[in-house]
């Protein structure tokens, strides 16, 4: 399993957000390489975080632009579920 980095333009983030973005997009990719190459599950937080704000506001999720807050923690655990489940479905039974 390989995660995917991941942020939200909160707190101080909210300044300079592009340039942090990209950079976490240009690891989002790598991540995405290894995880093809080596044949691991990926688990696309950024994905959850994205879709979670159409339901609550950034800081709802992640406090200072990195560091998910109680409700992040969980939207990451629900992803990673999914994705285990989707990998192996098997083991989900």
């Amino acid at each position: 399993m390989l995660g995917e980095p991941f942020g939200l333009p909160v707190g101080s983030r909210k300044a300079g957000w592009e340039a942090w973005n990209a950079g976490l997009a240009k690891r989002r990719d790598i991540v995405a390489r290894l995880a093809a190459k080596y044949g691991a599950a990926l688990v696309k937080f950024q994905r959850a975080f994205d879709e979670g704000c159409q339901r609550a506001p950034a800081d709802h999720w992640i406090w200072d632009g990195v560091h998910p807050t109680y409700s992040g923690h969980q939207l990451m655990a629900d992803e990673w579920e999914r994705t285990v489940r989707a990998f192996w479905p098997a083991a989900a039974k």
